[in-house]
């Protein structure tokens, strides 16, 4: 059986993950050195958080395995709470079982709340490869703890600190972010939330969370309701396209029938694309009635004014302005008629 070697990372780098979400100074330098320093924690007394499930799903540790082996032991020291449960470092303690380590170097570290407690939870996970469920997911959490009551603060610090990130990586949508405790900044621009946690989490933009997010919900609600071949197909085609999956739940796939389902899984992309377009296709816009009236009285006056002409008119010219008459009078007997329905649908 062999133990955990403690190589440590830089203050400066946990410090950086957490000015991303707003805990800085002092209180950032407690949350990341803990109480008590590094210590050795046995790994049967350490449980994963009961969220960590929720956000990353089951995931594999070999890449870990190798890194584990190559090193030595652990790079980084698990975070943990009190009571041992596991807030950051869930992979690298799978994976120190799986190698049948018994200790694993570990921090102790504190939070001022549960929502704070779950910010960090995704933060200390912001430099993973992670998928577009995760993203999601992690999003949602975030959101929960920005939008709780006393954390007004650090999601004003989150949005400052966007300025000191690489502003290619902004949205056009995130660029537009105001403090989100005033509806408008000085150019009069309304800050969301979304904006704030779509940047957090690596999301393009807090429109793209919002679709995500939706997704999610409806493939939760799926799973809920025993149907878990819909539930993946709605987060395989997350991970290859957001806005037509999106769209896919708009459309109303979760209350198909199980054979219209069944036929969209296996019809492919054609088929998703199919029936996106046959349940969300927009109508034509309507012309205001003003519009139209305008029109109408324009061109009344220009038949006003045919009767001066006709005296001067030769034989190719009257026969050209009768059929033109004649396909005006035919498009007024259809107007006429549609408007004499409609009046009587009205008087009903």
């Amino acid at each position: 059986m062999r133990q955990g070697r403690v190589i440590p990372l830089s203050k400066e780098k946990y410090h950086d993950i957490f000015r991303k979400f707003g805990i800085d100074g002092q209180e950032g330098a407690y949350a990341m050195e803990g109480k008590t320093g590094e210590i050795l924690i046995d790994v049967s007394k350490l449980k994963p958080h009961p969220r960590n499930a929720e956000i990353y799903g089951e995931e594999a540790v070999s890449d870990l395995i190798v890194q584990i082996e190559a090193y030595g032991g652990i790079a980084d020291p698990l975070k943990i709470k009190e009571d041992f449960t596991i807030i950051s470092g869930h992979r690298r303690w799978q994976a120190a079982c799986e190698l049948g380590m018994t200790e694993v170097p570990c921090q102790i570290v504190s939070y001022s709340s549960e929502e704070e407690e779950l910010a960090a939870l995704v933060m200390l996970n912001y430099h993973r490869a992670k998928t577009n469920e995760q993203r999601a997911r992690e999003g949602m959490v975030l959101e929960q703890a920005l939008k709780a009551e006393g954390m007004e603060r650090k999601l004003k610090a989150l949005k400052q600190n966007q300025t000191d990130r690489d502003p290619r990586s902004l949205s056009a949508e995130s660029e537009e972010v105001s403090d989100p405790l005033n509806d408008t900044d000085e150019g009069g621009k309304k800050g969301r939330t979304r904006d704030l946690v779509a940047d957090a989490v690596n999301i393009s933009s807090g429109k793209n969370f919002e679709r995500m997010k939706k997704v999610i919900v409806a493939a939760d609600k799926l799973n809920a309701e025993g149907k878990p071949d819909d539930a993946a197909f709605l987060l395989q085609m997350l991970e290859k396209s957001v806005k037509p999956t999106s769209n896919l739940v708009d459309a109303g796939y979760a209350s198909l029938p199980d054979e219209e389902r069944g036929r969209i899984r296996s019809g492919g992309k054609e088929a998703v694309s199919q029936f996106i377009n046959e349940r969300l296709s927009k109508p034509s816009s309507k012309k205001p009635f003003k519009t139209l009236l305008a029109s109408l009285n324009s061109a009344e006056q220009v038949l006003s004014e045919v009767p001066k002409a006709i005296d001067s008119l030769n034989a190719d010219e009257v026969a050209e302005l009768m059929e033109s008459l004649g396909t005006i009078k035919s498009a007024l007997e259809t107007v006429t008629a549609r408007l004499n329905k409609q009046e009587k649908k009205l008087a009903e």
